[in-house]
């Protein structure tokens, strides 16, 4: 089972939908009905039937209705840097992740290899530094 919180458009939910196969569940979760309807319509298009959504704001505790320990995977897609409440967020994913589970975590960042500091300095993207999470919160690996 994987949860993708902020699904957004469901960038994730077919190559997802296609690794765990008929007997897994994937859930994208957001808060927009617009984007809830977007995924559940690709998914009967494509007729993908373990694709589930979600409406919840997931900075609210246990506003995802998911169990605890229910997942082997959370996804959190460039979603982090638009809330106010990180922590809460990083509280119900380790809430409904199993022991030894998964979470996968792609965020804006405020350095670029390719950028030179005077140029990147002057640039307004991402979250301000004091909002970033720090990426040693997470255990991660890369993909």
């Amino acid at each position: 089972k994987i949860a993708d919180f902020g699904a957004g458009r469901g960038d994730f939910a077919a190559a997802a939908s296609n690794k765990i196969g008929t007997n897994g569940a994937y859930y994208a979760i957001d808060i927009k009905n617009e984007a809830l309807n977007a995924i559940k319509n690709s998914a009967k298009g494509a007729g993908f039937k373990n694709i589930h959504t979600i409406k919840a704001d997931i900075e609210r505790p246990f506003s995802t209705t998911l169990k605890n320990n229910s997942l082997h995977c959370i996804i959190l897609s460039n979603v982090l840097f638009q809330l106010e409440s990180k922590e809460s967020v990083v509280r119900e994913a380790h809430r409904v992740l199993q022991p030894n589970g998964k979470a996968y975590v792609i965020d804006w960042r405020h350095t670029h290899a390719d950028l030179k500091e005077p140029y990147y300095k002057t640039v307004k993207i991402g979250p301000k530094t004091e909002n970033r999470i720090s990426k040693d919160i997470f255990n991660y690996e890369r993909c």
